[in-house]
């Protein structure tokens, strides 16, 4: 593979997987059948690889493994989630890599994944696709079909709004629509109160509204939630040039500039 001899490489994945499948080789396969450009090869691959199961994915298994278990089943229960965390990030992964060549447009790519999803049992990753999806659209400039895309997790995945809502507060910010990004901000921080893009949007909010002082403690708490999250950094140095802070301002701008240099 790393020889860039795909076709080799694939034989040879493919044979492995007839015998044993498993994530890893699955993903491995799938990346040279990207590189050869075969869109139909590449939704073979990605159906085969959500086909393969994912151990403890039902309650029962998880049960018959812990009573089997002689020494420490909370461990069992660990090493078990810890598969079926990399199990679904190799799925999302593969995912996002193939939904703008297996179909003439991106969303359509995206389109076919989750309507390949519904025939599986993994919820998680059809919710991670629709936030793709709606990424998709605002790389489309079609904020409209992003925030209508985003909205549906109000209704259907209370877990990932958190992170919807954070998505739909930027949105609205962009469209200058302080009203309703506000509110989504506000929506994200109930739903997860450590959210720091949301605590982030909130200050935003408070800026453009001339409110540096509470702008300013917003950015503070995001920091503290997420000591490397850029977009509090450099809003941070800001808001203190605004408030006339410029000894601060400087060294968070500091900051700032060793982060993106150095991560």
């Amino acid at each position: 593979m790393k020889l860039g001899q795909f076709q080799e490489a694939i034989n040879s994945y493919e044979s492995i997987i007839k015998g044993a499948p498993d994530f890893q080789t699955c993903f491995n396969l799938l990346l040279c059948v990207y590189a050869m450009g075969d869109r139909s090869k590449m939704k073979e691959c990605f159906v085969n690889m959500i086909g393969i199961e994912i151990p403890g994915n039902e309650e029962e298994e998880h049960d018959e493994f812990a009573k089997k278990e002689a020494g420490n089943p909370d461990q069992l229960m660990e090493d078990i989630k810890e598969k079926k965390r990399e199990g679904l990030k190799y799925i999302v992964d593969a995912a996002k890599l193939i939904a703008s060549k297996i179909e003439d447009e991106e969303i359509a790519g995206f389109d076919w994944i989750m309507e390949t999803l519904k025939t599986s049992s993994y919820p998680e990753i059809e919710s991670e696709i629709e936030i793709c999806k709606a990424m998709s659209y605002l790389k489309k400039k079609n904020i409209e079909k992003a925030i209508d895309c985003l909205k549906g997790f109000e209704k259907k995945d209370k877990t990932l709004m958190a992170r919807a809502a954070s998505n739909i507060s930027f949105l609205y910010f962009l469209e200058n629509d302080l009203k309703n990004a506000e509110k989504y901000a506000e929506v994200a921080i109930n739903y997860d109160r450590y959210n720091a893009k949301a605590l982030v949007n909130r200050g935003n909010c408070l800026y453009m509204k001339n409110e540096f002082l509470r702008a300013k403690e917003q950015y503070l708490e995001a920091i503290g939630v997420e000591a490397d999250c850029v977009e509090a950094l450099f809003n941070l140095a800001y808001v203190n040039k605004k408030l006339h802070m410029f000894n601060e301002a400087l060294q968070v701008k500091n900051i700032f500039v060793f982060i993106i240099l150095h991560f």
